[in-house]
Formats: C-alpha cells, sequence, structure tokens
C-alpha cells in the first residue's frame, strides 16, 4: 500500500484518516464528555467511513483491505453496544 503508485493511493490515505479522526474521538466523547447521543453518531459515521476506506484499500492492494475487516467486525459491535446504552439511558 505505502509503496503504490496508484493514483487511488491518496484516496485511500484520506478516507483512512478521516476514520482515524473519528475513531480518535469516539473515546472522548463517550468516556472523557460522557455524550452518549455524540457518540453514537460519531460511531456511525465511523463505521460508514470504514467502509468506504476499504474499497480503495481493495483497488490498490487486497492484502492490505484484510486488517480492516475485523475492525468493521469490532466496529459494529461496538455500535451496537453504544445504541443499547443510549436506550437504556
Amino acid at each position: 500500500m505505502w509503496t503504490s503508485k496508484s493514483k487511488n493511493k491518496k484516496i485511500a490515505l484520506n478516507f483512512f484518516l478521516i476514520q482515524l479522526s473519528f475513531n480518535t474521538l469516539w473515546p472522548i466523547l463517550f468516556f472523557g464528555l460522557k455524550s452518549i447521543s455524540l457518540a453514537f453518531i460519531d460511531i456511525v459515521l465511523l463505521r460508514i467511513f470504514i467502509l468506504i476506506t476499504i474499497s480503495p484499500f481493495y483497488k490498490i492492494s487486497k492484502m492490505s483491505s484484510y486488517p480492516l475487516t475485523p475492525y468493521i467486525l469490532w466496529v459494529s459491535f461496538a455500535m451496537i453496544l453504544n445504541f443499547s446504552i443510549l436506550m437504556i439511558n
């Protein structure tokens, strides 16, 4: 991925940085600010951007997209937990 000459490389890295930003923001919202609703919005956007990120990574290198699979599964599970906590409160 890093050594790729593909024109999709910049797009892939930009989407990766966007989802990384949402990932960094989530614990700040959920644990720091104790804003479960904002954290839920953030994790939904995170999941969307992970899904968007997978496509350009796959086009560049199938192997580079594979680590995103367990990541999207974990974030999906965390999103369900976040939603459940939101509904309970």
